[in-house]
């Protein structure tokens, strides 16, 4: 398996929203394409919201993982 872990402060609220968005859509399509694991951590719940799977840490500990429960997570 391969990963890609990128370490960038993405948010499509602020003014660099064209470029996040790229990067956004470059990672689905490598993921879908590939096969590519991408790891995001982000605070923006429109970030995550575009990712299939979304794993919500609080206090170092899983809360929430909406693929394994199909519980929706945000």
């Amino acid at each position: 398996m391969e990963a890609q872990i990128a370490q960038k402060n993405l948010t499509l609220r602020s003014s660099a929203n064209a470029y996040a968005n790229d990067i956004m859509s470059l990672f689905l399509q490598l993921n879908a394409e590939l096969g590519l694991t991408v790891i995001i951590v982000t605070h923006d719940p429109t970030i995550a919201a575009r990712c299939p799977r979304r794993i919500v840490m609080r206090d170092g500990q899983v809360f929430g993982d909406n693929t394994l429960r199909g519980v929706e997570v945000a």
